[in-house]
């Protein structure tokens, strides 16, 4: 029953996450004014699948739902294993906009990886993939030399600039960056059945603390002109049991 109220109280976050447009007139950083504007799926148990039904030419995929395992994060003073890892939205102003409320962090070690694995009912070409991201402690600048976005195995090179400005320079104000929506300028292909697409810390670049390395936090990714594929991922619901009372 608690967990069934937790995410009915947090579905009117996802409308506001990755269903926003980014707009600088509106508080959005002018650094992400490349934001499209992204749609959310509906929730299920654990072992099942989601295939986002708003838009058939849409699909999302929430980074708190992802099998985070026993991954080692990396924090400003400390650490945090597997769902640890996953962070949840307070009020704070200006808001943070977390789709669904909560994003993964502690994503600053060589390696750390975000995994998002799906199911494709067909193979489809020139897919757009948006990822909205965030920044704290200090702003970071990400490109395909320190931060990659890897399709089935292969590495997507020069696929744009990513910024992230506007973060708080200190981990002690409850203050987070709120997020943003980055297209990346390559489009992707997806393959039938499963597929995985990861994002990966690939530097050694210290932000600060025991934060070894640089990288954005993660509220979820987006495909669109997905050219009415039905896809489909596995919810790790579990991860989200640590916020409950």
């Amino acid at each position: 029953m608690k967990k069934k109220l937790l995410l009915l109280l947090t579905l009117p976050m996802l409308l506001v996450g990755c269903n926003k447009t980014a707009d600088s007139s509106k508080g959005e950083n002018p650094a992400d004014s490349n934001a499209p504007t992204t749609e959310g799926g509906g929730e299920v148990t654990p072992g099942e699948s989601n295939t986002t039904t708003d838009d058939a030419d849409t699909f999302i995929m929430e980074a708190e739902y992802t099998d985070l395992g026993t991954k080692p994060g990396h924090g400003y003073s400390g650490g945090a294993v597997g769902r640890e890892m996953v962070q949840k939205e307070e009020v704070q102003n200006p808001p943070i906009n977390a789709s669904n409320g909560y994003w993964v962090g502690y994503l600053y070690g060589t390696n750390l990886s975000v995994d998002f694995v799906f199911q494709s009912d067909k193979a489809i070409s020139d897919v757009t993939l948006t990822l909205r991201l965030s920044c704290e402690i200090k702003d970071i600048v990400l490109t395909s030399d320190n931060y990659t976005v890897e399709v089935n195995g292969e590495k997507i090179t020069d696929y744009g600039t990513i910024s992230l400005a506007g973060a708080s320079a200190s981990d002690s104000d409850n203050y987070v960056r709120p997020f943003s929506n980055h297209k990346l300028k390559k489009k992707i292909n997806i393959k039938q059945g499963e597929n995985t697409i990861k994002l990966i810390t690939t530097n050694s670049d210290v932000m600060g603390g025991t934060m070894s390395a640089t990288a954005p936090m993660v509220d979820c990714i987006k495909m669109t002109e997905i050219q009415g594929a039905k896809m489909s991922y596995n919810k790790v619901l579990s991860n989200l049991e640590l916020f409950e009372d």
